[in-house]
């Protein structure tokens, strides 16, 4: 078992070098909210790489996609208005033997790396057990947007595997391809540059170290060729970099906002703004309904179409 104590490095590191923050004492692992990714268990994983108040107290439910649909629209609506960093979830299992025809096209589109086949069979275990579920979350700093052009994200972008191992995979200095939201058909990337979308041809550019979403929130792809890309590859204890590619089958996708005490409450403030403005429309429409309707009949276009209409 060569990578079972793995996940007490990030543990005991926050132990011994902790450093102490306002109210980080008061600070006690209890979350009200859970779903199929986000439990106790989870946090309790998460907890190790990323700040504890983050996790316990600053985790807001954004986008859960068994409840609100797979689709770029659903995720854009209920991500789109949180202006503050966001942790992506998405987990299921690898693709085997059983192929649609919807995956040999994104298959297509995103052709498997040679490097990576010619390792298949090493000594780094990443694909013992096809049966496993595989779980990856990204850190995003900035807030989400349209990027149909130029990735966005800054050097606090992260991506962490969460099992079958632990892993944390940080942002380098080659490049800035942190994140891209594509509506024209290029799905969701972390590491990639935007894909070559022209004539209805689609054609993915992954990164060295890079996460892939198709557009039907359906299929994932985890590309780990080594150094070069936008986030910092795995490496091993005899100092060796494993070359590998998980693809898998999206089973829950989930995106929940975080962010400072100052952040969130900036957030809720901007919601209830949004709010009573929806509200004060709907007033002035019940207001105006009244007028528009005595206009229209004056005009016979509503009301008695038998009569003819008025004169002024």
């Amino acid at each position: 078992m060569p990578n079972v104590l793995h996940p007490l490095d990030a543990l005991l590191d926050s132990l011994l070098f902790m450093k102490q923050s306002k109210g980080a004492s008061d600070v006690t692992p209890e979350f009200s909210v859970s779903t199929k990714l986000i439990n106790e268990y989870s946090l309790a994983q998460l907890s190790t790489v990323l700040p504890l108040e983050l996790c316990y107290s600053r985790l807001r439910k954004l986008y859960v996609g068994s409840e609100s649909g797979f689709s770029m629209r659903s995720f854009e609506s209920k991500c789109f208005n949180w202006n503050a960093p966001t942790i992506t979830f998405i987990s299921g299992h690898r693709i085997t033997s059983k192929k649609t025809k919807r995956y040999l096209l994104f298959e297509e589109q995103f052709p498997r790396s040679r490097a990576a086949e010619d390792e298949t069979g090493s000594d780094f275990d990443h694909a013992n057990d096809d049966s496993a579920r595989l779980t990856f979350a990204v850190f995003l700093n900035q807030h989400w947007k349209t990027s149909n052009k130029e990735p966005f994200g800054d050097s606090k972008t992260t991506i962490f595997q969460l099992s079958p191992r632990q892993a944390v995979f940080k942002s380098s200095t080659f490049r800035k391809d942190y994140c891209y939201f594509n509506t024209s058909g290029g799905g969701i990337g972390f590491g990639n540059e935007e894909p070559y979308l022209k004539n209805n041809t689609t054609k993915f550019r992954p990164g060295n170290v890079s996460l892939t979403i198709d557009s039907g929130l359906e299929f994932c792809v985890f590309r780990h060729l080594g150094k070069g890309g936008s986030f910092n590859p795995m490496v091993l204890e005899d100092d060796s970099i494993p070359v590998y590619e998980d693809r898998f089958v999206i089973s829950d996708l989930e995106v929940w906002g975080c962010g400072s005490e100052k952040e969130l409450l900036e957030q809720a403030k901007r919601w209830a703004w949004e709010e009573k403005e929806a509200m004060a429309r709907q007033r002035i429409n019940a207001d105006t309904l009244g007028e528009e309707r005595a206009f229209l009949e004056m005009a016979g276009l509503v009301g008695n179409h038998g009569a003819s209409g008025g004169s002024v």
